[in-house]
This record gives structure tokens, sequence and C-alpha cells, in this order.
């Protein structure tokens, strides 16, 4: 069954297949008023728009430090490595603790009033072909998203995306900037790298 592994620094993070989801994706991001550099998350699931929607989490908010390599290899053959979990699973919450939500406008103005961490992130992708493609955020821009996701209105690709954003931009529902966009044919890889 076809699939994602991920590697850090050469060795293997996760592998997941498709087996039972209609999305995967591996994802990679970081805002500057955050402790940790980056972060990254593998996920997916069956998604039909009904309440048979499942959705799993591989791998949560694991570390990413400055120098860290990340490789995704979209492969043919893969064996999930262990099971996703829920959110619930992830998360459990009390029914106070559901009833204390920030509401999105709190949330927002929270972040906004924290200090920065760092100005700016230098972005390091290398192509399938071994060409490294070079992007810096602006000291306007509050995060950047680094994705890979295959769906399976397209199963023969899986999509590559490098975008970053403003706070508003975020908040407006804004696409922010594209800094590349790719597609991923089986047995090719990418790389990434993240630094300040």
């Amino acid at each position: 069954m076809l699939g994602f592994r991920v590697n850090i620094n050469g060795k293997e993070l996760v592998s997941v297949s498709i087996e039972g989801i209609n999305i995967l994706s591996v994802q990679v991001n970081g805002d500057v008023y955050g402790d940790e550099l980056a972060e990254l998350q593998v996920f997916g699931g069956y998604y039909s728009g009904d309440k048979d929607d499942t959705h799993f989490i591989w791998v949560n908010e694991h570390r990413i430090n400055e120098g860290d390599e990340i490789e995704i290899i979209f492969a043919e053959s893969v064996t999930t490595s262990y099971p996703g979990k829920t959110i619930e699973e992830l998360y459990p919450k009390t029914e106070e603790q559901k009833m204390a939500c920030q509401t999105l406008e709190e949330t927002f103005s929270e972040i906004s009033n924290e200090p920065k961490v760092r100005d700016n992130f230098i972005l390091k992708l290398q192509l399938p072909s071994g060409e490294p493609i070079y992007s810096k955020t602006n000291i306007n821009e509050f995060c950047f998203n680094f994705n890979v996701m295959w769906k399976w209105l397209h199963p023969e690709k899986a999509s590559v995306w490098l975008t970053s954003n403003t706070l508003l931009g975020i908040k407006e529902r804004k696409k922010g900037v594209s800094h590349t966009k790719l597609n991923l044919k089986l047995e090719q890889s990418v790389k990434f790298k993240v630094s300040t």
C-alpha cells in the first residue's frame, strides 16, 4: 500500500500507509512567537462530510530543531508504523474545560500581544531532482507552513507546498505567500530544513 515515510536526519520517524483513509498529510510549521523553532505533525483520515468521518494523528507536535533535515518519501509500498490516535485520545477534556474554550478573537488578541522570539525563518526545500530552493519569511510575517499531502482524488501524486502568512492574513483567512508548489510522483522525495 502506498504512503509516506518520514525521516529526520536519516532516521525513520514514522511510516503511514493510505489504507482505510482518503487524505494523508505531513506538516511542518513554526511561528515567530513560539518557544520551539518548528513542529512536525502527521495526520489524516477518511473525510466524506458525514458522521462517519475519521481523523487520526500519528505524530503530534514533534519538535524540530535548527539543522534538522526532514525527508518525506512518497513510497509505493508502506506499512504503517503504529495506529494513529484521535484528538479525544490525545487531548481528553473535562466538561469544564470544554465550556472554557477561547473565542478566535481572544486567541488572536492573545497571540499578537506576545513578545517575538525570532524575526523570521530561513527555509530550504530540496526538490526530487536534488536542486535546493531557499526562501525567507519577512519581518511582518507570523508563520510558515510546509505541507506534503496525498488525496484519493489523485492517487498517483502527492502535493507539496511551502507558504508563509501574517497573523492578520490568517485571521482574515487569506492564503498568504506561496514560496514553492510542486507534485511528487511515486518513489520521489523532498527534504526540508528551517533555520533563523
